[in-house]
């Protein structure tokens, strides 16, 4: 039996020391050094809210220019992180980037997209980067174009000795503005009929997709626990709540393990799901939102990590 480390954190496009406004690469340094320092070396950051060629990306990238080091935030990024592993005799990553708003054409105020990084000992056995999944529910017409698109990430690995893992990375959209909830008992993140129209098509690929393998679901969902996305997901599903089971709580007691935050409101809005042929033994690098840690002032989101095992390989030998 083998096992892994997962990240997945949505990183605010690298702009939390500027309350959002545009991103730094302060942030995109100290961010890079804190996943660089987990140990174990992570295999898998599944990162959302990526802007490389947004508007509100443009000082960040335009100050690095002059200094004639890599321009795009995630290139800064991967760089930054390299560095930090390869100093403390790991590995570096391979990148994968899967664009989802504000990549067709120029002038963009802001861009979004997703990305996964891998350990270069693993073996790529496919991906959807090039056209990622696009799970947007546009309700009306007339205003396709301006809604910002949501896409579903899917990465293969080969992992060696006949292991091999689906990685599904994602982005539900917020509760639509003034749109009315058909539960308000749970709040509204993960209440509304857009986010249930998005995880619907969300699901329909997964599941089309990732071919009985071992898998993993992660992404910020913008949903509570026990909310009608949430259910929807861990509900009539292949999947569960890896943190959840793994605790053995209830998922309405992971309401008091916030992941994010607006002001002194606190939320637990980003998820890691998997199949139950994938067993998690850890989440101590895990922590509140909100607390004092290495994550603090980063973003307006922490990661989720946790360390997982995968059984016997199908005709492979586990030792």
């Amino acid at each position: 039996m083998r096992e892994f480390t997962v990240v997945c954190w949505n990183v605010r496009y690298f702009s939390h020391h500027t309350g959002g406004v545009f991103s730094t690469d302060r942030n995109v340094r100290l961010a890079a050094q804190a996943v660089g320092g987990l140990d174990p070396q992570p295999d898998f950051i599944a990162l959302q809210e990526i802007d490389n060629v947004g508007i509100r990306t443009a000082l960040g990238r335009t100050l690095r220019r002059r200094q004639g080091q890599p321009v795009p935030q995630l290139d800064r990024f991967v760089s930054c992180l390299n560095e930090a592993c390869v100093s403390q005799g790991g590995t570096p990553y391979a990148v994968l980037f899967f664009p989802a708003h504000g990549h067709a054409g120029r002038g963009h105020l802001m861009s979004s997209g997703l990305t996964v990084l891998y350990r270069t000992e693993f073996s790529l056995a496919g991906h959807n980067a090039p056209n990622p999944c696009d799970i947007t529910f546009r309700r009306l017409k007339h205003w396709r174009k301006l809604k910002q698109t949501r896409i579903c990430a899917w990465a293969r690995f080969d992992l060696g000795d006949g292991y091999r893992l689906n990685l599904f990375n994602t982005h539900v959209s917020l509760p639509a503005f003034l749109a009315r909830s058909p539960n308000h008992a749970h709040g509204r993140f993960g209440e509304a009929v857009n986010q249930l129209q998005e995880v619907e098509r969300l699901l329909t690929y997964v599941n089309s997709t990732r071919d009985d393998l071992p898998t993993l679901l992660v992404g910020d969902f913008n949903a509570a626990p026990d909310s009608s996305v949430y259910r929807r997901l861990v509900g009539d599903t292949e999947f569960h709540d890896a943190h959840a089971h793994h605790l053995g709580v209830p998922s309405r007691e992971m309401k008091a393990r916030p992941s994010a935050g607006f002001f002194r409101m606190r939320y637990r809005l980003d998820h890691l799901f998997c199949t139950q042929d994938v067993r998690f033994t850890s989440f101590a690098e895990t922590l509140l939102h909100g607390a004092n840690h290495r994550w603090k002032g980063l973003s307006d989101h922490t990661p989720v990590i946790g360390r997982f095992a995968l059984g016997p390989a199908p005709g492979g030998d586990v030792g």
